[in-house]
């Protein structure tokens, strides 16, 4: 069984994910996966979808479930490297404490590369170029740059990496 690809209307399998000739992603974004950790696991379920567009609201909850999920990392590392030296275990607290870093270390790598795929999907809404993200690299100023351009609305019309996000923006008002 095949379906018609809406961008360049290709035959296509059933179950791809996006269209073989022209890139559209087919993942949509359901109502209730637009919670906060929803949207976190979407992104982690899209970390290989670099060609079509996430809205604001997306980006934002997965950038907030993200630092929730690393100021508890740092909370945990803190409470328990506090505990080994209130108890005088300092062994203790050291371990934990490098157990927990090497976590958290982990968990950055793991992450960065659906964080990486949600950014450039978030400038293609706005129909930016991945080439954006280097704006990251000028001192001081650049991430703050780059958390402004990701405030940017995106288009409000079909552009160059796919169709408008929907039955997501209008939950901002909600």
């Amino acid at each position: 069984m095949s379906k018609t690809c809406p961008s360049c209307e290709s035959e296509v399998e059933s179950n791809a994910k996006s269209c073989i000739h022209c890139g559209q992603s087919f993942i949509t974004t359901r109502a209730e996966d637009i919670r906060l950790f929803g949207s976190f696991r979407d992104a982690l379920n899209r970390f290989t979808d670099f060609n079509s567009r996430t809205s604001r609201l997306v980006y934002w909850r997965f950038f907030f479930a993200n630092l929730i999920i690393v100021f508890g990392f740092l909370a945990i590392g803190i409470v328990v490297a506090m505990l080994g030296f209130l108890f005088e275990i300092p062994i203790l607290a050291a371990s934990v404490s490098m157990l927990w870093v090497m976590f958290s270390i982990a968990y950055s790598i793991v992450i960065s590369l659906p964080l990486l795929a949600i950014s450039i999907r978030r400038l293609h809404d706005q129909d930016r170029p991945a080439w954006y993200l280097l704006v990251n690299l000028i001192p001081w100023m650049g991430p703050f740059i780059f958390l402004l351009l990701m405030m940017i609305p995106g288009t409000d019309y079909d552009n160059r990496y796919g169709p408008v996000p929907h039955n997501e923006e209008h939950l901002w008002n909600t």
